[in-house]
């Protein structure tokens, strides 16, 4: 299961990203909490760190690898 962010979290970070697409960076989230702090008027540090997570996050989607039936291994069936 995941985490579950409140629209507001989601709203503003899809609004930064589009007003300043290359402000951000992709794996570091010390640089966006920062980035965040400056470019918006949050004032609630877990706001600011939760905005900054999901925007890192948004910018740097993990790698997915399949397991199971799909592997190369059992594809000789």
């Amino acid at each position: 299961m995941g985490n579950i962010r409140q629209d507001s979290i989601k709203n503003i970070a899809h609004d930064l990203l589009d007003a300043y697409p290359k402000e951000f960076k992709k794996d570091d989230f010390q640089h966006n909490k920062f980035k965040v702090a400056e470019l918006t008027d949050v004032k609630s540090i877990v706001s600011r760190n939760r905005i900054a997570g999901y925007i890192t996050r948004i910018l740097s989607p993990r790698q997915r690898k399949t397991i199971g039936v799909f592997d190369d291994e059992q594809s000789d069936i």
